[in-house]
């Protein structure tokens, strides 16, 4: 089938009366800023973002901290859930050891199989992910103090909703 001058083609039109929200929901994106953000110690802090609508299956994030890991970027992570909470996994990336020698700790976690974390400390203080999930119609990055006093952390990065 020849394509030239007839545009893109997408599977919607090729149906009639069918919406693109009609069945599932359009993917999103949205950036994360966080700042200075103050959290108690032992207690969790729920980042919230309103979607628009309901009915999104994956969210995938990819996540930075403010410390730097040696020379070769930041502190961070990539991370996947779903639409429901605690059935999520974690990359993650951030300096280890003292005496300026470059090592860098990687780690995987997941809640599913049984980690209480997503994340080592990566956002300042003693901060981790402790679950990333769409509740209805909103986006939800859970960051957990792991300190007993209150900590201020820092957070940038990219979500998508799918």
């Amino acid at each position: 089938m020849r394509l030239e001058g007839k545009g893109k083609l997408a599977d919607h039109d090729l149906t009639n009366g069918i919406g693109e929200h009609d069945h599932h929901p359009r993917g999103q994106s949205f950036r994360v800023l966080i700042n200075n953000q103050s959290i108690p110690g032992s207690s969790a802090y729920e980042h919230r973002v309103s979607l628009g609508r309901e009915g999104h299956k994956t969210i995938r994030a990819v996540l930075r901290g403010n410390q730097n890991v040696d020379i070769q970027g930041h502190t961070g992570c990539v991370l996947i859930g779903t639409d429901t909470s605690q059935e999520c996994t974690g990359f993650s990336i951030k300096p280890y050891g003292g005496s300026g020698y470059p090592i860098s700790y990687m780690g995987c976690y997941s809640r599913l199989h049984g980690d209480s974390y997503l994340t080592p400390a990566l956002f300042g203080g003693l901060v981790r992910m402790r679950d990333i999930y769409i509740d209805g119609d909103e986006a939800v990055l859970e960051f957990y103090n792991v300190s007993g006093f209150t900590r201020f952390f820092n957070c940038y990065g990219m979500v998508e909703v799918k």
